[in-house]
């Protein structure tokens, strides 16, 4: 009897300690205290409020406390305002778990700008920043690990040297979730020997870095030395602009890992368009045992040339690659290859991949098979690869092969041959140490987020730079500018439906950008189900968004998706499919 209650109390500890250290977060988060700051009051400083906010982001971090919040009040802090600044002494108190992150945030999401964060030595653990604009060259957080950075944008000025616009340094399990980088610099996003950071749904664009006191190559997103990070959608946008870049014809959107490592990255969904002489180029230590891999990502051709027996879309040094699901488009067929093998170590796979319009592969230990090349040069593909067009066989958008289409089962195992990259990738500001990091959502990735907010804020940058480029001139939007590079009419974003009755639908959906709607004259509604597009609305004109379909049988499941009409370029492939079935409308997929 005694030892029965002895395992009968035993049985129940574990729960009773999970018990109390339940308590011990939930009452921590409690006490966890709101602070404001709002550099315009003028009247009491007690932080309880926006209007007695303190006056610096330094006096409400004098205040600030393990877990605490600080709210900025809108506006732009980053010149004139003293004590907005969060530097190497002035940083956030850690925070103890990512229940407990201390937070600084903008009151609304890109709302707020201030100088240049700059901690250059000291570190921090568990700190969360959101919606700040962050104004100056060298933005650097060292050694933070286990921080995020959500919604953030860094803006530098034209500046020379070895500077970057934004660095992390030696951290480790940080997550980047859909910020911006943009202006000057050398690097635009460099994770300088990470570990197990996250970039994630970020954009960045090189407008200016001229230095005749630095030789160095440039980039986007740049991994110097880091192991086992990620870029997960990220896109690297119109760097094409030779006239402000320096001539070291080198340069790479996205550029993982050199002679200090490469061990574990990936890049995965990502977008290279209009770049920066090569869009990948994926390097490693001289011992070449280190992997790296690339996957479902699309380079979409540079305007600048590279150099003769360095350069590809894809340029491999000493690493061991994983290259697959891979388009690359319109680049220098001379020299600027698909894919270049610039080293004599490591090893190459390499498949179920497009190339069109660029040059063959070119190295040694490549394992290439079911590739689609076209109008390349010279060159082997590798086995049970096909010349042939692809954008007669599937390929009418950069981020996607059309369902039942030949390139939709021409792959290695029965698969795609090119990226997919429509839903996003790992769940919400989840890092790499918590669950979900790498789950590919049922989330579309299209239309990107914040699209609206980034394109405004990057058609201003550097002084004498054109900021309105590209992607931010008038009426474009960045998903119409990807979806729409090869030419093709672009299916309608955000399809959405609502059923006023058993029966009946309304499907709504986001008007066209602004510069392609006039020559837009209808749309069409379709069941999709098995494989099969039978029509079931149809809209005339470019000024509704709306219809409403009736009679619809009530115990059937339908697979609705819509295309849009151009008098010019005709129908678009289809949008993201919505299940509908009643009582319960599905999420698209």
């Amino acid at each position: 009897m005694f030892n029965t209650q002895i395992t009968k109390y035993l049985k129940g500890l574990p729960i009773f300690i999970m018990g109390i250290c339940l308590l011990l977060v939930t009452a921590h988060n409690v006490n966890a205290a709101t602070i404001w700051c709002n550099p315009t009051n003028t009247g009491t400083e007690n932080g309880s409020t926006k209007e007695t906010g303190y006056n610096t982001l330094w006096e409400a971090r004098a205040v600030m406390s393990s877990g605490d919040t600080i709210i900025i009040a809108d506006g732009d802090w980053s010149s004139g305002y003293p004590g907005m600044t969060i530097s190497s002494s002035y940083l956030p108190p850690a925070g103890t778990s990512y229940a407990s992150m201390s937070t600084i945030k903008a009151e609304t999401d890109w709302g707020v700008r201030i100088p240049t964060l700059n901690d250059n030595g000291t570190g921090v653990e568990y700190v969360k920043l959101q919606g700040i604009i962050f104004i100056g060259a060298n933005n650097s957080a060292y050694k933070w690990s286990h921080c995020k950075f959500i919604r953030c944008g860094f803006f530098a000025p034209a500046v020379t040297g070895n500077a970057s616009t934004f660095n992390i340094s030696y951290g480790a399990y940080n997550l980047m979730e859909e910020c911006i980088s943009w202006g000057g610099g050398r690097y635009k996003f460099l994770d300088y020997h990470g570990d197990h950071n996250i970039y994630r749904r970020c954009v960045a664009r090189h407008d200016w870095y001229i230095s005749p006191d630095w030789t160095g190559q440039q980039s986007n997103f740049r991994g110097y030395g880091s192991t086992n990070s990620v870029w997960q959608n990220c896109i690297s946008i119109d760097s094409d602009r030779e006239e402000y870049q320096f001539a070291s014809n080198e340069n790479g959107d996205f550029w993982v890992g050199d002679q200090s490592g490469s061990g574990g990255n990936i890049i995965d969904g990502c977008v290279a368009m209009k770049g920066l002489t090569q869009a990948f180029y994926l390097g490693g230590t001289e011992a070449g045992d280190t992997t790296v891999e690339l996957k479902n990502s699309v380079a979409l051709g540079p305007s600048i040339d590279g150099i003769n027996g360095l350069t590809g879309a894809i340029t491999i040094g000493l690493v061991i690659a994983n290259v697959h699901n891979v388009a690359a488009y319109h680049f220098n067929t001379g020299f600027q290859h698909f894919l270049r093998h610039n080293k004599t170590g490591g090893s190459i796979v390499f498949s179920d991949s497009i190339a069109r319009d660029i040059g063959p592969l070119v190295g040694g230990s490549i394992t290439a098979f079911h590739n689609y090349y076209y109008n390349q040069t010279t060159g082997d593909y590798g086995i049970n690869s096909v010349n042939a067009d692809p954008l007669l066989n599937g390929l009418l958008y950069p981020v996607r092969v059309e369902s039942g289409s030949i390139l939709s089962t021409a792959g290695s195992t029965g698969g795609t041959v090119g990226p997919t990259i429509l839903y996003k990738i790992g769940n919400a500001g989840m890092s790499m140490d918590e669950s979900g990091w790498n789950t590919v959502t049922e989330n579309p990735l299209w239309p990107f987020p914040n699209e609206a907010t980034i394109r405004s804020l990057m058609r201003t940058t550097v002084d004498g730079v054109e900021g309105i480029y590209g992607y931010t001139v008038n009426g474009q939007t960045l998903s119409n500018y990807i979806w729409g590079y090869f030419g093709n009419t672009v299916p309608p974003f955000n399809v959405r439906a609502t059923s006023p009755n058993a029966g009946s639908l309304i499907i709504q959906w986001d008007p066209p950008a602004d510069i392609a709607r006039p020559t837009i004259t209808g749309y069409k509604i379709y069941d999709v189900k098995n494989g099969k597009r039978v029509e079931i609305a149809s809209v005339t004109g470019n000024n509704t968004f709306q219809a409403t379909i009736n009679g619809l049988t009530i115990d059937q499941h339908y697979e609705l998706a819509m295309t849009a009409i151009d008098s010019t370029k005709g129908e678009s492939g289809i949008s993201y499919v919505r299940n509908v079935s009643w009582p319960v409308i599905g999420d698209p997929h």
